[in-house]
């Protein structure tokens, strides 16, 4: 089913989400390991993580230097376009 621009911000937020899950598991991090990682407490973790426009510039730098997240994964939580990203 097509992405509606509606839901656009929401499909963002869950690609997000699931590519951090998916990056985790591919570098045998737990949760647990990532927030200590980026200077987290675990519970503060969960909850950017469940919601991701709370993560400041700082954990998303952090959290694209260790797990190697793709700025296309990121960048359209925050309103940026697929045209945009073709830069």
């Amino acid at each position: 089913m097509p992405r509606t621009k509606l839901a656009a911000a929401q499909y963002a937020i869950s690609d997000f989400q699931r590519e951090v899950r998916v990056k985790m598991a591919y570098y045998s991090l737990t949760q647990k390991d990532l927030a200590h990682e980026i200077g987290l407490d675990p519970s503060a973790l969960s909850r950017r993580l469940k919601d991701p426009k709370k993560i400041t510039l700082a954990e998303l730098e952090s959290l694209h230097r260790i797990l190697h997240l793709d700025l296309a994964v990121i960048l359209p939580m925050f309103g940026a376009s697929k045209k945009e990203l073709r830069l």
